[in-house]
């Protein structure tokens, strides 16, 4: 009769330590899968014309002209985008050298950067509820456009990262509201460079 507890014991340890790494993966199994997503991509596909290839085509003349301010493309000012993602590349080309990879890494880098934000405004927006903050990388990952597009070189990922820094950042700052002061605006004016009066407008709205 003695032994039947400690039978019980034994059996709820073991459930308890199955259910651990099912836990660790609920709550972060959304990075390998993420990051295996950014790796067949870069693996399997080149970069696609029309947007991924111009873009780099104008940091690319940036870069030989020494135009290091103001777009350019065939000769001409590229006034259609703001220079920052331009600038991004001339910095991972000044690291590393004129190179394909390091601009193909920078929408992942964000992207992966808004994941863990979007982490962070779940857990002030529902702090009783983590159920929210574990799900919330899983549902913005399993949204096939976005996935899609956090691979590309392109503007969409930097404007979404500075505009979930700057909800993150009123939510830490002030609680559940969105207007915590003049420090919570510069992350979607840095968007405003990414992605112009679109950004600012998501922000206000």
């Amino acid at each position: 009769m003695g032994t039947y507890p400690s039978r019980r014991k034994a059996h709820a340890g073991g459930l308890a330590e199955k259910q651990v790494p099912s836990a660790i993966l609920l709550e972060w199994g959304w990075l390998p899968l993420f990051l295996l997503t950014v790796a067949a991509a870069l693996w399997l596909r080149p970069l696609l014309p029309v947007d991924e290839t111009r873009y780099v085509g104008v940091a690319w003349e940036m870069w030989r002209s020494g135009s290091w301010f103001v777009p350019m493309l065939n000769g001409e000012p590229y006034s259609h985008k703001p220079p920052l993602l331009f600038w991004l590349m001339h910095a991972g080309w000044a690291v590393f050298g004129v190179n394909e990879l390091s601009p193909r890494l920078i929408g992942p880098a964000f992207s992966l950067a808004s994941l863990f934000l979007v982490r962070l405004i779940a857990s002030r927006l529902w702090p009783s509820r983590p159920k929210a903050t574990v799900l919330t990388p899983w549902i913005l990952l399993g949204l096939i456009y976005w996935l899609g597009f956090a691979t590309l070189v392109m503007f969409d990922q930097l404007v979404l990262f500075f505009v979930l820094l700057g909800v993150g950042g009123s939510l830490i700052l002030d609680g559940r509201s969105l207007a915590a002061g003049p420090g919570c605006f510069w992350p979607p004016g840095w968007a405003c460079w990414r992605r112009g009066r679109l950004s600012w407008s998501t922000w206000c709205h």
